[in-house]
């Protein structure tokens, strides 16, 4: 019901002009400039898994109509080689060149595992829109086609529709600390920051690592750590007027309690155009009353419904626990997280 849904009110926003041309690429440690760089914008949704990113991406994303987008290519890079720096460009290739299948065929990951990760991302929504794939593959299921020997076309489709593509956009939840460096080395790049309580993020991660099969599970002040490098790196720069227009904080509290306002704010800031009544409606279906249907999204591991929250302050255990750690307490007071029922 919710794949249906989704792809119902497919149409909410669309491509707004963009005055001027995109600037040129300044001077960075990469050895080369990116092919694609000249001829569109990225868009990078990051944050800590668990912290509601893939509703976010949803709302955000799917509501653009021919909007296109990678799910999580920075995920087969969890286990391989090289620092965070090295995995950011990687994933900058994939974004601006539209190399996917490219990108993971050069690095260090078994090319099948690449590809079947890639696709299984893809289609846990369903297939977008504007991937247009040969007949006989449209309406297979996606164990169907991961078992059809067909990847490099289908990646092939994909890679098509991204090069003519004016903006591109990522959901990515292994940044680890590459943020600012990536907004200074990619002058075409927007982050969208998301950013939930760290105690809410790690009761999740807890309570779900059944589901997640992670190869390690981060504690509260790595979760802590993590997050205050990248905002105070950008937002506490001697300069940080400089990221004005191409990094966005948004808190998971306003994302669940003023979702509608927070949609159109985050339109605003990737530059399309949105349609007010149309969002309220999809918000409607994404951010349910039923507590029946809530309580069988979120026993998923990925889910694309949420409950509507009640956010405020958070029980005398948390905070304890949020004091216990200077570097949390520290983040918490500074964005204003708040913790949501």
């Amino acid at each position: 019901m919710c794949l249906f849904l989704l792809h119902s009110y497919w149409g909410f926003a669309s491509f707004s002009g963009k005055e001027g041309r995109p600037r040129a690429l300044q001077a960075g440690p990469s050895e080369s400039a990116v092919k694609g760089y000249a001829n569109r914008e990225v868009v990078v949704l990051a944050s800590h898994g668990r912290s509601g990113s893939t509703v976010a991406e949803s709302l955000f994303f799917r509501s653009v109509e021919g909007f296109v987008y990678f799910d999580e290519p920075l995920w087969p890079f969890k286990n391989a080689t090289g620092t965070p720096v090295e995995k950011t460009d990687n994933i900058m290739a994939m974004l601006f060149d539209c190399e996917a299948y490219e990108t993971m065929a050069k690095s260090d990951i078994p090319p099948k595992v690449a590809s079947d990760w890639f696709l299984i991302r893809m289609f846990v929504e369903g297939l977008p829109s504007w991937l247009h794939l040969p007949n006989d593959l449209k309406s297979a299921r996606p164990e169907e086609i991961l078992k059809s020997a067909r990847p490099a076309e289908i990646l092939g489709a994909f890679d098509s529709a991204c090069r003519h593509a004016p903006i591109v956009g990522t959901k990515v939840i292994r940044m680890e600390t590459a943020m600012k460096y990536a907004l200074d080395r990619y002058e075409n790049l927007r982050i969208i920051h998301l950013i939930r309580h760290p105690h809410e993020v790690y009761e999740s991660i807890n309570k779900i690592k059944h589901l997640l099969q992670w190869s390690s599970y981060p504690g509260l002040h790595e979760l802590c750590a993590e997050t205050k490098t990248n905002h105070d790196a950008i937002m506490g720069d001697g300069d940080a007027n400089q990221y004005e227009g191409r990094y966005l904080v948004v808190r998971y509290q306003d994302l669940v309690t003023d979702t509608l306002n927070v949609i159109l704010k985050v339109h605003n800031f990737m530059g399309v155009k949105s349609d007010r009544n149309a969002l309220e409606k999809l918000v409607n279906e994404n951010f349910v009353t039923n507590d029946e249907v809530a309580e069988r999204e979120n026993r998923k591991a990925f889910g694309t419904k949420r409950s509507r929250r009640e956010c405020g302050a958070c029980s005398s255990a948390v905070e304890a626990a949020i004091d216990a750690e200077p570097t949390c307490r520290h983040l918490v007071d500074e964005i204003g997280l708040q913790c949501c029922n």
